[in-house]
């Protein structure tokens, strides 16, 4: 039984271009901006959609398709099954819904007052889990819709 051959991509940002990398391939430009996020397919490793930021907003764009403005924003996260993209503005975390419009503008979480800004953010594989860091040092893990929501009942 042969072993199935794995077609890994990789994306970076240079000279103001998203570009996309088939690892062993040629690189291909995705769109102008920077701190690309991408899918990442698993198993497979081909990227379909690609999160970006150009000027003050973020975007998301399916790789040989449309592009379309997910908000004013920065530093944007794709989940693997790109279902889903997380994005900072200021102090708050947005998500994004990539199939529809659930939970466009409604803040994920935040930064505690004294602790600035976010200057990281990370989302697990299926999107269900998230952590921003702020640039007072803090680490806010961020619960799940349905966590949430039963500590609301719980009290």
């Amino acid at each position: 039984m042969q072993a199935q051959r794995v077609r890994l991509e990789a994306r970076y940002a240079k000279n103001g271009k998203v570009l996309v990398r088939r690892i062993g391939g040629g690189a291909r430009t995705i769109a102008s901006g920077a701190n690309p996020s991408v899918d990442a397919d698993a198993p497979h490793g081909k990227v379909r959609r690609v999160a970006y930021e150009r000027g003050p907003s973020t975007y998301i764009k399916t790789v040989g398709g449309g592009e379309r403005l997910m908000s004013p924003g920065s530093l944007p996260v794709m989940s693997a099954g790109s279902t889903q993209a997380i994005f900072a503005f200021g102090p708050y975390a947005y998500l994004y819904a990539v199939s529809n419009s659930f939970g466009k503008k409604q803040p994920q979480g935040f930064c505690p007052p004294d602790q600035g800004i976010i200057t990281g953010l990370d989302l697990s594989a299926r999107g269900n889990y998230s952590v921003l860091s702020c640039s007072g040092g803090a680490a806010v893990p961020l619960l799940p819709r349905r966590e949430i929501a039963s500590r609301r009942l719980l009290g």
